[in-house]
């Protein structure tokens, strides 16, 4: 009698899907495999075959299209000193045409201690000559000047390769333009060592390094309402 109440109770149970979590629950054994999830029911399965699945973010995660997406491997110590000398540099050469408006404004409005103070600025702060000072000017001047052109005629040639439907490394006037914008800024050093001297380039390459720790006061005073260099 018992035996057939539990075989009605179970078939009525699989009518409504539930004999499997009842004789799991009432034998307390299970059949080892994960259930599966109906369509639009929590979670879906993923199977990955005998391969183990991609692990998602982090270097190597999959990016949208499947295609598998690495970063750049990390600068070296001599790539992150070249950058931070260039920029060095960049900041030196800027200061100096700054430097150089400023004495032609004082120039122009007839002040000529404040011109003259302005352009010996650099030579005593930096402990070269005057003349050595001199050739920084031209030659950073020169840079800039070089720099903008070449940035230019760059951006000029991705154009001009996309026009026609090629990668810009295909083209010859994009690879002898980056070719020399990419080599600008040694040319310029090599042209400063020479011009200068190993001792003198030394002495300005230390300047670069805190050349912003010797920025001078600007005192005013009522004969120069604008500032002047004590």
């Amino acid at each position: 009698m018992k035996n057939s109440i539990w075989y009605l109770s179970l078939a009525l149970l699989s009518s409504l899907g539930l004999a499997n979590t009842f004789s799991t629950h009432a034998y307390g054994q299970s059949s080892g495999a994960a259930p599966q999830t109906s369509p639009g029911q929590g979670s879906p399965t993923v199977s990955c075959g005998s391969a183990p699945c991609p692990q998602t973010g982090g270097q190597g995660s999959i990016s949208n299209g499947g295609k598998r997406y690495t970063p750049p491997p990390p600068k070296t110590e001599e790539q992150k000193e070249k950058i931070e000398k260039q920029g060095r540099y960049d900041d030196l050469f800027s200061q100096l045409e700054a430097q150089e408006r400023l004495a032609k404004s004082y120039e122009d409005a007839g002040d000529a201690s404040n011109a003259v103070s302005w352009r010996a600025d650099f030579a005593r702060k930096s402990g070269l000559t005057p003349e050595e000072a001199e050739i920084v000017k031209r030659i950073g001047v020169q840079f800039r000047k070089d720099r903008e052109t070449l940035s230019a005629n760059y951006y000029a040639a991705i154009a001009a390769a996309h026009a026609q439907h090629i990668k810009p490394q295909d083209s010859p006037d994009f690879v002898d333009v980056k070719q020399k914008r990419d080599t600008l800024f040694p040319k310029t050093m090599a042209d400063l060592l020479t011009a200068l001297g190993s001792k003198s380039f030394t002495r300005l390459d230390g300047y670069t390094r805190h050349m912003h720790d010797n920025d001078r006061v600007l005192y005013r005073t009522p004969d120069k309402p604008n500032g002047g260099i004590q």
